[in-house]
């Protein structure tokens, strides 16, 4: 054995010894006394020491070189992560369902805010909304006999931003139907635009008192009306009798259901005493041509402009044979230069107007009374128009008009 394989042999027992030393503890089931231990290590390490101090080296062969067939253990970097939650991704919905109208209420609420240097801030109008003009037929409160067809028109206006289209309904919501149908817009409604929506409905055959209340709907069932939180409905209200008797239209209480137009200009109602457009305004105490009353009248000013003429059309009412106009006309104390002309007009659904009657009056302390025989009329809708022409100085042509009705007898 050479001195290489001496000194490798050493110190493996060296090793093995300190191994040795180090397992046999207290608790070994080995009971080797340490001197003895000690002697047999020393006595080794003799042995080994004499055999390589007699020993000549040679060079190692080649060929003897020791290759370790231990393969070193491979390390894995294990790192320690700290959990950092994922948002989980939602999938976008595909084919969504257009909302139905299975809510309450859904009606917007506008609202103004102020703010900025002028100290109001402009809020565009929101999408859907309509305003109320008039009822252009049937004007609540109208009696009707039972089981009777009639044609029950709105005239609403476009005062929201975007185009009511043909997919736009006119629907039925709750009270009386009066064997109405919901019905689609017959045409594109632009916003500031106006149209005259129709039903046909039926008087029912008992009487009695009917409200039917409708609204608009959109494309994809968002519903409106009119008023400022856009929830006011369109009404149709109506008294069937068997045979109602007396005033069965007040056409003086009722003057703002009518739509008045100056020379074919329309006018706010009540009118403005100042414009020179002309006014309508219901007076409280009048002085009529001859006497002073304790109710009231209307008082009907043409525009400021020789031969202008003022119009109030009401809405369509039925007549039956019997039926009369009655009315008083003058003009107003106070206005000596008094100088106008009344008209009666009567309009039929499309038809042209058709003159009834006209009668000249001037300040003369002699009205003029009304008693008008409509059975010619009878079995219509027809809607009444009331004119006044001014024929002397324009601001002299104070004409009124005293209980304007339509009398059952």
């Amino acid at each position: 054995m050479n001195k290489q394989y001496k000194e490798i042999s050493a110190i493996i027992l060296l090793l093995i010894t300190l191994s040795l030393s180090c397992n046999l503890t207290a608790t070994s089931y080995v009971n080797i006394p340490p001197e003895t231990l000690a002697a047999m290590t020393w006595a080794a390490i003799e042995t080994d020491a004499a055999s390589m101090s007699t020993h000549t080296s040679t060079p190692i062969p080649p060929t003897n070189t020791i290759t370790s067939s231990i393969t070193p253990p491979k390390i894995t970097n294990t790192l320690t992560s700290t959990y950092t939650p994922i948002t989980p991704i939602t999938a976008r919905p595909t084919n969504t369902p257009a909302p139905t109208f299975t809510q309450t209420s859904i009606f917007p609420t506008i609202t103004s805010s102020s703010g900025g240097g002028s100290g109001y801030t402009v809020v565009p109008p929101p999408c859907n909304a309509a305003a109320f003009i008039e009822h252009v037929s049937i004007p609540n409160g109208t009696i009707l006999p039972p089981s009777i067809n009639f044609t029950k028109v709105w005239k609403i206006k476009n005062v929201g931003s975007c185009v009511w289209t043909k997919n736009y309904k006119f629907f039925f919501y709750d009270g009386d139907k009066l064997a109405g149908s919901n019905t689609f817009l017959p045409k594109k409604v632009y916003p500031g635009e106006k149209i005259d929506i129709e039903i046909d409905m039926t008087t029912p055959s008992s009487d009695g008192d009917y409200t039917g209340y409708w609204y608009l709907k959109d494309e994809v069932g968002y519903v409106f009306g009119y008023g400022n939180q856009l929830d006011n409905s369109f009404i149709v209200d109506i008294t069937v009798g068997s045979d109602p008797r007396g005033v069965i239209a007040n056409l003086q209480n009722g003057y703002c259901t009518a739509e008045w137009t100056g020379d074919g200009k329309s006018m706010p109602c009540p009118g403005n005493m100042s414009s020179k457009y002309g006014f309508i305004v219901k007076i409280k105490q009048p002085v009529l041509e001859n006497r002073k009353v304790s109710d009231s009248a209307l008082w009907t000013h043409p525009p400021l402009d020789k031969g202008s003429t003022i119009r109030g059309k009401y809405p369509a009412i039925y007549i039956q044979s019997g039926d009369q106009f009655h009315a008083e006309i003058g003009c107003l104390n106070g206005y000596p230069k008094c100088d106008v002309t009344f008209h009666l007009y009567y309009k039929e659904d499309n038809q042209e107007n058709r003159l009834i009657g006209q009668w000249h009056q001037i300040l003369d302390g002699s009205p003029q009374n009304l008693n008008i025989d409509l059975s010619s009329l009878g079995g219509k809708f027809v809607s009444f128009i009331l004119a006044v022409t001014g024929n002397g100085k324009p601001e002299q042509n104070a004409a009124y008009w005293y209980h304007p009705e339509i009398y059952r007898p």
